[in-house]
């Protein structure tokens, strides 16, 4: 069974609601860059 792929455009949207979400709750964006720094 091959995995559906997500929409591109999607992603991109749920990957911005989710930055809007953290600076609502008070994380900056620096801490926001740190935590995907450390990802890489």
């Amino acid at each position: 069974m091959v995995p559906t792929l997500i929409d591109e455009k999607e992603l991109d949207t749920e990957w911005a609601e989710l930055i809007l979400e953290a600076l609502k709750t008070g994380i900056s964006v620096d801490e926001i860059r740190d935590f995907f720094n450390q990802s890489a």
